[in-house]
């Protein structure tokens, strides 16, 4: 019986290590993907391979059969699993205040800042830039201070739903210069 040389995804990599001898394989691809291109080489140049080439992808994970034929007719089949796997980043790459300065400076992995404003400040306009370009953002514009204290959130969610919650804390001081020009 004949068996693969190789087997894979045009620019992915399988999830498992390729033998010849193990039929069964999977890859992940980015969720709007909709087409790939299976690459199978035969062991053999007498063999022939069937299921490789460009393939539609309409569900989020669809197994393809990909089978070597020997010159006797006996068959191997193997079988790759693509999976359109939903984006789990719910990180922004960009927070800001326009004209303010966050403490401490932005990190993705930090949730909470604080942004001093004058007193007389009625409003603020935030920025912000989600990592992933497939997330949703909320909080973004303009924001009006009504309180000494503002907790302000900007909030990412991720293609596959998760929520990352990021809070700024705008306080509007008082000046405390007392001195006269």
């Amino acid at each position: 019986s004949y068996t693969l040389k190789s087997l894979g995804i045009t620019g992915y990599t399988l999830n498992e290590t390729f033998s010849p001898l193990t039929a069964e394989y999977s890859v992940n691809i980015p969720y709007l993907t909709t087409s790939v291109h299976i690459n199978a080489e035969a062991n053999s140049t007498v063999a022939s391979v069937s299921g490789k080439g460009a393939k539609t992808l309409t569900e989020e994970s669809t197994r393809f059969k990909i089978t070597v034929t020997a010159r006797d007719k006996t068959e191997k089949d193997y079988y790759l699993t693509v999976n359109r796997v939903k984006d789990v980043d719910a990180t922004l790459s960009a927070l800001s205040v326009t004209g303010y300065t966050l403490s401490p400076s932005f990190n993705k992995d930090t949730l909470s800042y604080t942004v001093i404003v004058p007193y007389t400040t009625e409003s603020v306009v935030v920025d912000a830039t989600s990592t992933s370009n497939v997330a949703t953002l909320q909080g973004k514009g303009s924001v009006t201070l009504t309180n000494v204290d503002t907790n302000h959130n900007v909030v990412v969610t991720s293609q596959s739903g998760i929520k990352k919650t990021y809070t700024i804390k705008i306080s509007r001081v008082k000046s405390t210069v007392a001195t006269l020009k």
